[in-house]
């Protein structure tokens, strides 16, 4: 899960989130052990189960596209998603059953939003479909039905609600699902898997607090800004400590880091197209870029060791469209020593 996410839930620490994970889990797979399909379905895409913390929104649950969490209203494009279930509203529920149609509820919207057929054709409203394929979740797992009832009471009453609390009776009515049949047999909530979780406040570290962390370690932060977000501290981190060195050295340790992510990630171009913004942003090459131009504006002699050189040359080359179009302004400085270098060394080769 990417932390521009986390740092709304309780935990960062997923360890500590994995109890939960596996109970939701748990629950969620006795629902789809006997919709095949549905469970087919779900299997190709990554989902987890995370509690938010935050006492005003009274929102029950929600499920978010966990790579790119900007695009929360629309689940299309995501692969891994995160069901987030409201600490304060989850803490009224009393049986494991109540929590099953919440779930089955979160994950009717993935299938909804992802166009499974048998989803979308029980009704042009998205609330309610994804209500009714609950009920069959629910039932399918041997839940209690009647206990549905608690989860509407948790709603704020309006015409809205009402419309859909009608729309998924009538549904049960018409395909005879019985809400008494298994009332005395709900399963009790095992709220000691989420209660004792506390909201942790989470900053990214400052890896040149201490001096110079080395190239490698500069790399692996940035790999790990590309996977899960949460650039900022970096790069203020990483402007003043080449503030400190010589424009020099500053230039040689940027060529460096350059030389591997252009190396060892995909492209920018290519995640620009494919993987959306969030990746786009998160890219070193794009988290570099403030830190290229404030150095490479610095006066003094840049060095540009002849290895890199070619490796970040020829990167910039095949992504014109990111270097000459996109970001043009803030990568002009490098441009312009790189260039005035290569023709240096045509010029010394001759």
């Amino acid at each position: 899960m990417n932390i521009d996410l986390a740092v709304i839930l309780c935990l960062v620490n997923e360890d500590k989130n994995r109890q939960f994970d596996a109970y939701a889990a748990a629950i969620t797979a006795k629902m789809l052990q006997n919709c095949p399909e549905q469970q087919a379905f779900l299997e190709r895409f990554d989902i987890h189960y995370y509690i938010a913390d935050n006492p005003k929104d009274m929102s029950i649950a929600r499920v978010v596209d966990a790579d790119y969490s900007e695009d929360g209203q629309n689940l299309r494009k995501g692969k891994s998603f995160g069901v987030v279930l409201n600490k304060s509203v989850l803490s009224k529920l009393e049986t494991e059953d109540e929590l099953a149609f919440v779930l089955g509820h979160e994950l009717s919207h993935i299938m909804y939003q992802k166009e499974y057929p048998a989803v979308l054709k029980l009704n042009e409203d998205e609330e309610i479909a994804c209500d009714c394929n609950a009920v069959k979740l629910l039932d399918a797992g041997g839940y209690n039905l009647a206990d549905i009832n608690a989860i509407d009471a948790l709603y704020v009453q309006n015409n809205f609600i009402g419309q859909r609390i009608r729309a998924r009776k009538d549904f049960m009515a018409k395909n005879d699902y019985n809400t008494f049949v298994r009332i005395g047999c709900s399963t009790p909530l095992q709220k000691d898997t989420f209660m004792h979780l506390q909201k942790e406040p989470w900053c990214r570290e400052n890896i040149f607090e201490f001096g110079n962390p080395g190239i490698d370690r500069i790399v692996s932060e940035l790999k790990d800004i590309f996977e899960k977000g949460d650039k900022s501290v970096f790069v203020r981190g990483f402007d003043a400590f080449l503030n400190k060195c010589s424009t020099a050295e500053s230039s040689q340790i940027i060529m460096s880091v350059l030389g591997r992510v252009m190396s060892e990630c995909p492209s920018i171009t290519e995640v620009y197209d494919k993987q959306g913004l969030r990746k786009y942003y998160n890219h070193p090459v794009f988290v570099m870029s403030n830190i290229v131009l404030s150095q490479f504006k610095r006066e003094g002699k840049k060095l540009l060791p002849p290895k890199e050189l070619a490796v970040v040359n020829r990167y910039m080359l095949e992504n014109s469209f990111y270097f000459e179009q996109k970001d043009k302004k803030i990568w002009q400085p490098l441009r312009d020593t790189i260039a005035y270098k290569v023709a240096e060394c045509g010029k010394e080769g001759r």
